[in-house]
Parts: C-alpha cells; structure tokens; sequence
C-alpha cells in the first residue's frame, strides 16, 4: 500500500526547480454546472473521433483536456504531469535518478559535456569533460533542447543507451554503449578557504532536497571542527527544494519568536509560520551569496537570513517567485498528477517578493563571466574574417591573458592572440594563427575550466573581502 503522503503533496514550485513546502492541500469542488460541461466534452470527443482527419486514438485527446483545461489558468506555475514528467519532478528533488551522469552546455548544433558526476555511467564509460554529444540511439542531438536532450537520455534503470560522442574535433567520433544506473548527486558542498589570518568556510546549496538537510549539518560540523571565523553560504542559481529543508537550516542559524514567512490565501488570512524554539548556531560573519537564479524556497532562506539576523546578502536580485503550488492525483491509478497555486507567499515582515525578488545588501556584477559563451565550429577562422563567432573567441582568449581585439574581425593581433594560445595548449607544431576545429575544442575546454575557477568570481571575492575586514 502507498503512503498516504504520496496521494497529496504540498509543494511551493519555481522557475527551474521544484520546491516542496508546507502548505494545506486544497481539492477540486464539484459545482452545478459539472454535468453540462462532462456532457459537452463528452460530445467534443465523440465528434472528434468520428470525424477528425488527425485523430490518432482517445488517450491523446483526454490528455490534451488535461492539458488545456490547466493551461486556460494562464499561471506559468500550474501545469499538468503524466507519470513520467511527475516522476522526474520527483527525481531532481531526491537528487538520485537513472541516468547517464553528465552536465551540458549548448551552443549552436550540438551540446558540450561541462561536468561528469564521479562513478557515473558517463565517467565509467570514458565521457569525459570537453566532448561533444551528437546522437543518443542513432537520433541526432543537433539542435535539440536540453530537455529534449535529457528525455532521449534518461530510462528505468539497467535501459542501454547508444551514444555517439566527438572529441577533439568531430572527426573524431566514437561510438559509446552504456547503461543507465542510479546517479546520486551532492545538494552540499564544502571547504574551508584560509584568507590572511582568516579561516572561511565556503557552503554551497544546489537545491533544499531530500538529501539536503543531513548533508547540511555534516558539512557544518567539520566547517565547525576547523573553528572558522566566518561563513560564505551560496544558493545562487538554487531553484529551490522542500520547505522543510529550508527550514531545518534556518532554524540551526536563527533562534526567533517572530514568523520566517507567511502565506497568504484568497480570503486574504496570512497564516504565519515558525522557526522551532531552541539554541541556534551563533555567528556574526555570515554571507549569503544570491543571484537572478535563485528561486522561491532560495528566497525564503535569503530573506528570513537578512530579515531577522541582518545578514548580508551579495550578489544579484533574486528571480522573484512568491507564490504556492500544490499537486494532486486526479487519477487511481496516480499516474496523472496537476500542479496549481493555491496561495501567496510572504517574507517574515509581511513582503511579497514575485515578481521582484529580495535585493542583495551589497550589488555584484559578474563582470568577468560577461559576454562569455562556447564556442562553434563552422569553418577554419583567419585573418579578415568578420564573425559573431570570432567576436565571442576574441573576448575568451582577452579573459585568458592574450591580447586582441574584440570587435569580430579577425586581425594580425587575433591571429597571434590565437597562435600564443595554440603554443600554450596544443603544441608549437600546431600553431598555425588561424582557428581550427581542435582550437575551438581547447577553447572550450578552458572556457569550462575558467567558469568554474572561483578566482574569477567578482561576486564569491566580494564576500572573503567582507568577511577580512569585518
């Protein structure tokens, strides 16, 4: 027998993510006009199955109903989920799924490997950071989204799939069979960075999980352990998670009477909830890293940290997601699942933030991350070619240290900008001066490697220089 839990879940859902909260369930009503409306549908269908020239079978247009009837609410946050969108809707929250075990970026045609999670199927089948993915069981993955990606990948567990991937240049095909298998992935990541005389530790949130809140609290017992001095807790790009996770971690930092946040219902009762009563972890240097990708249960942890502790938050404006979802089977059988919103949510001093978002204490621009993108081959690129493509090359190799310009045509400075860079990565034999597809493979490679050097990172400084002189 299933859970009773697993029939009604409450949820505060966002713009990437998926966050559960906390809220009361609410359940259709039946109304009066219910038997004209069965009747009039019950007769759109008949009529379309007699006579429709694209009709295929019944089960399509029951649920294009479902479909429709969600979508006529005009709310980008209630939708309708077959068995498997809910499925994976629940996997990115539980943060374990069957899957390859790979991160993309896409650019142009066909999608770049970023990261490969450690044990996956990917790394045990050799994928590897840099290589280019172009056929998932002999179908073509040129132009195709992210999500159009990741469904032709994912499948039950044990399911094989045939991918073909491209390293270094795509004449370099190879052809790589691997089953899918359980890939875990961390929600918390930790270290300590050591700063003059100064111990930090650095906390990064990927989303409020399943997972999360152990992964939490181990991670702050061995930061603890270090005896830090100050506290760097990062959710940007978070898209949020359970509200009770947020919740969890709120309480270990903040000991208040006052409500964290409010929710707030069609007959305008804003009903407050409340952080538990007991001994919180003390610490006067804390810093919340946000940005405009940090969404919904993200905000209520920046927010609730700013409001009632005056932490300070760097960085960018939040998304601004301030509204409540829940989900329900409207089926026996728990394969069809809606998403609606059911309320507003408020910040502990009564602020709705949809829309807006919660504003950083100190603003932070990427700079350094600006205009940045990966890269495309088309065609071996030289001395006065005039291109997009060229201008976005010209502006990662200036990031790396070598001179040009960056205004898209391609000039003697370019061209020994690109020979230097040929000599440092692939080799004086190879450093010709003018772009190759092997060139732009490197460049991407150290475009990935320069995207995720902290060093880089105007917002991430910003708050080990607050941290040093307070």
């Amino acid at each position: 027998m299933k859970n009773s839990f697993s029939y009604k879940i409450c949820i505060l859902f966002l713009v990437m993510g998926l966050t559960l909260g906390i809220s009361g369930c609410t359940f259709f009503k039946k109304s009066e006009s219910n038997s004209n409306f069965h009747a009039e549908i019950d007769k759109l269908l008949a009529i379309l199955k007699e006579n429709s020239f694209y009709y295929e079978n019944e089960e399509e247009l029951y649920e294009g109903a479902l479909r429709g009837i969600v979508a006529s609410l005009e709310d980008p946050y209630s939708t309708y989920f077959d068995e498997e969108e809910y499925n994976n809707f629940l996997s990115q929250l539980q943060a374990s799924f069957a899957g390859l075990g790979v991160t993309i970026g896409t650019k142009g045609s066909y999608p770049i490997v970023t990261s490969v999670i450690t044990d996956s199927p990917a790394s045990k089948a050799g994928i590897k950071v840099g290589d280019t993915l172009l056929k998932v069981d002999g179908e073509d993955l040129k132009g195709k989204s992210n999500s159009e990606i990741a469904s032709l990948i994912k499948g039950p567990k044990g399911s094989a799939r045939s991918i073909v991937i491209a390293s270094d240049d795509m004449n370099n095909q190879n052809t790589i069979n691997v089953t899918l298998d359980t890939v875990t992935t961390d929600t918390v990541l930790s270290e300590v960075i050591e700063v003059e005389d100064k111990k930090i530790g650095y906390l990064v949130i990927t989303t409020f999980g399943e997972p999360t809140t152990l992964e939490f609290e181990n991670a702050m017992e061995t930061l603890k352990s270090q005896n830090i001095d100050g506290l760097i807790i990062d959710v940007r790009s978070n898209p949020g998670g359970y509200l009770s996770t947020v919740k969890s971690m709120l309480d270990y930092f903040i000991d208040s009477e006052d409500p964290f946040m409010y929710q707030q219902y069609n007959d305008e009762e804003k009903v407050p909830y409340y952080l538990k009563d007991g001994k919180s972890y003390n610490m006067d240097d804390i810093v919340i890293l946000i940005n405009e990708y940090s969404a919904s249960a993200s905000e209520i942890f920046a927010a609730t940290m700013k409001e009632l502790k005056n932490y300070q938050l760097i960085g960018k404006t939040t998304f601004g997601k301030g509204t409540v979802q829940v989900t329900n089977f409207i089926d026996d059988d728990e394969t069809k699942t809606v998403k609606y919103t059911t309320s507003l949510w408020l910040t502990s001093t009564g602020v709705w933030i949809h829309g807006n978002g919660v504003n950083p204490s100190i603003d932070v621009e990427l700079i350094k991350f600006k205009d940045l993108a990966f890269l495309e081959y088309s065609e071996d690129l030289m001395i006065d070619h005039v291109d997009q493509e060229i201008k976005e090359m010209q502006v990662l190799l200036t990031r790396l240290g070598y001179i040009t310009r960056t205004d898209g045509y391609f000039n003697i400075q370019t061209s020994d900008a690109v020979r230097d860079f040929q000599e440092d990565y692939m080799g004086i034999d190879r450093a010709t001066g003018f772009v190759t597809e092997e060139t732009i493979y490197e460049l991407n490679l150290e475009l990935i490697k320069y995207l995720n050097n902290l060093e880089n990172d105007e917002q991430y400084l910003k708050a080990i220089e607050y941290i040093v002189q307070n």
